[in-house]
């Protein structure tokens, strides 16, 4: 491995040590930003129609029917 030594350690070392920390830093950035639990994955506002539940179900099929 052609790597230069930097404070003992090789460069592709110190390449990890930098990712496992951009890491770290990014689950700590997330738990600040997004306290409490999410009750949507959509943007206030940006939600999609609600549509009537009736008009989803098919009278057709059903699950309760027992033969």
């Amino acid at each position: 491995d052609p790597s230069d030594v930097l404070f003992t350690l090789r460069t592709n070392q110190w390449m990890a040590v930098f990712g496992i920390l951009v890491g770290l830093a990014l689950f700590v950035w997330q738990d600040i930003r997004h306290t409490g639990d999410e009750v949507s994955v959509y943007l206030p506002g940006r939600e999609p129609e609600q549509k009537d539940a009736d008009a989803l179900e098919s009278k057709e099929f059903s699950a309760d029917t027992a033969e």
